[in-house]
């Protein structure tokens, strides 16, 4: 990612040179298609330099996108920036041209709306080898309830990696079976997956954890 500057007209159109089918609605937009259209999508496109700014701004802010992970589109981004209320209304576009100048990772797809590998949220940190999480990823790739929890783990963004209560409310000792139980309840798993999380705990520490106590 680069680092914060005036973007120029120059920028803009450099980035326009190298992708001759980008228009202000898209990437290879069905609408450029028609006589003269895509000469008039990049034309406004060039007029638009303080909303190719903002968004160039609001992206730098944002994190790469970990490993496994899907990336959004170009419009949900820019859906999210707008709604973030940190940048105005901007087109398709104009998100698109400012991934670019932000060098962020782009994948151009079949639809006018390339993936970017972005994300609004920092991604977690990796577990502490020996944690019950790094135990889990063993089974990422088994097809049994296990691996079921180990996938659904891995693709929650908020699962406590490091074992410590999410929520002051459900207090439990740092890696204990409790953490993951409370996670969970607070969540609304179901009765099923709690059960898995006791037989996943019950492998891992060789322990069957006390009888859970009803929630109210």
């Amino acid at each position: 990612m680069r680092e914060p500057r005036k973007i120029t007209r120059d920028d803009v159109d450099q980035v326009l040179a190298e992708h001759p089918k980008l228009g202000e609605w898209g990437y290879d937009h069905p609408d450029s298609r028609r006589p003269g259209e895509l000469d008039k999508a990049r034309a406004s496109l060039r007029r638009q330099l303080t909303e190719i700014q903002a968004a160039y701004d609001w992206l730098l802010t944002l994190h790469p996108i970990a490993d496994g992970k899907r990336w959004p589109t170009s419009y949900g981004l820019k859906h999210d920036g707008e709604e973030s209320g940190k940048m105005p209304y901007v087109t398709n576009g104009v998100m698109i041209v400012a991934a670019f100048l932000a060098d962020a990772p782009i994948q151009i797809n079949d639809g006018p709306n390339p993936s970017i590998g972005l994300s609004l949220t920092a991604p977690r940190p990796k577990p502490a080898p020996g944690s019950f999480t790094a135990w889990l990823e063993q089974y990422e790739d088994e097809r049994h309830p296990i691996g079921d929890l180990a996938r659904d783990v891995r693709d929650d963004d908020t699962w406590p990696v490091d074992g410590v209560s999410v929520d002051d409310r459900w207090p439990a000792e740092a890696g204990s079976y409790e953490v993951y139980r409370n996670y969970l309840l607070r969540v609304g798993a179901s009765a099923d997956a709690l059960d898995v999380l006791r037989e996943a705990w019950t492998a891992y520490s060789g322990t069957a954890p006390a009888e859970d106590e009803d929630e109210d």
